[in-house]
């Protein structure tokens, strides 16, 4: 521990201290995770306020005491490994995010066609009955005879209900065609979304598997330099081991 007004010197990257501060905020990390021994850490301090808000209490002491920065040098190839994973699972993220954006629009844009189309049925029925109105209206006119004058009044009032309701119809067509037509663009975006996603993850699954090949090849040098820099840790080489 740094005695009070002690300056930090230049190679110290590490203040050991109760608050547990750091002054890398990020690259690669002993302990960013329980299990995992090493990896890129993106944001220290973001990590070090979920570590304290979020894990058990009985874990958090040593979770902040074992997360600290790598002094010494990792294997290059190691290194662009999981910079290389950690651009792929980015962009797998991101994919996933847009394909979920473009799933969500494409239900909306079904729910709109639905209604459209459920109006769209509805002004038909309606412009059917006021055609059938029409023609009885048009039928009773012509077996008026002398009480013609009062059947083709209501013939003229039949015909234009008919007739507004022709109009309603058309134009729910209308919407009901801008509906489909919505409802198609939404289901490509939706599938492209989907190949990108797809090719985002085989990105991802490859970027793993090159990973876990430079984690083998360089394992014991690795572990080498994680006991010369952690004395006393509690990894058993799969996972951090916690006081019950």
């Amino acid at each position: 521990m740094k005695a009070k007004g002690q300056k930090r010197k230049s190679n110290d990257i590490w203040d050991r201290t109760t608050e547990f501060t750091c002054n890398v905020e990020k690259g690669m990390f002993w302990h960013c995770h329980h299990d995992q021994l090493v990896e890129y850490c993106y944001n220290y301090k973001e990590r070090v306020g979920f570590i304290r808000g979020k894990k058990p209490k009985n874990e958090i002491e040593i979770r902040l005491q074992l997360f600290k920065p790598v002094k010494g040098k990792l294997p290059v190839k190691f290194i662009r490994a999981w910079e290389a994973y950690g651009e792929a699972g980015e962009a797998y993220g991101e994919a996933g995010e847009a394909y979920d954006k473009a799933k969500e629009a494409y239900d909306k844009a079904g729910k709109a066609y639905g209604k459209a189309k459920e109006a769209y049925g509805k002004a038909w029925e309606a412009y059917g009955k006021a055609k059938e109105a029409c023609d009885k209206a048009w039928e009773a006119c012509d077996k008026a005879g002398e009480a013609y004058g009062k059947a083709g009044e209501a013939y003229d009032e039949a015909k234009e209900a008919c007739g507004k309701a022709k109009e309603a119809c058309d134009k729910a067509w209308e919407a009901y065609g801008k509906a489909w037509e919505a409802y198609g663009k939404a289901w490509r975006a939706y599938g492209k979304a989907g190949e990108a996603y797809d090719k985002a993850k085989e990105a991802y699954d490859k970027a793993w598997e090159a990973y876990d090949k430079a984690w083998e090849t360089h394992k014991t040098e690795i572990e080498a330099l994680h006991k010369k820099e952690c004395p006393g840790c509690s990894w058993n080489g799969e996972r951090l081991v916690f006081p019950n």
